[in-house]
């Protein structure tokens, strides 16, 4: 538990904090709120059925390409380190 301990102090202390554009500026008190145009869920259910995929398939795929298209358009082409995690659920319906 000691090593362990000494270990975690040393990472703290030589690792650099990371730095990237999703982490943003810091947080002030303005705020701003953006909308969507509205999206029908029957067109959503529809290509869910037309290419055989799950909800979750589709979300990861919409918000993985706008996840690029914005490092795109902020001058990263390819980003040396990037995960992303999407909640599934794994239970098994009759």
């Amino acid at each position: 538990m000691r090593c362990a301990g000494i270990l975690y102090l040393l990472k703290k202390l030589f690792t650099l904090h990371d730095r990237n554009l999703l982490h943003g500026p810091h947080l002030t008190g303005a705020r701003s709120v953006s909308w969507a145009r509205p999206l029908s869920m029957s067109a959503v259910l529809r290509v869910k059925e037309v290419t055989r995929s799950s909800l979750n398939d589709l979300l990861m795929a919409v918000v993985s390409t706008c996840l690029r298209r914005y490092l795109v358009r902020s001058g990263v082409r390819h980003p040396r380190d990037l995960t992303a995690t999407i909640l599934v659920c794994c239970t098994i319906t009759e």
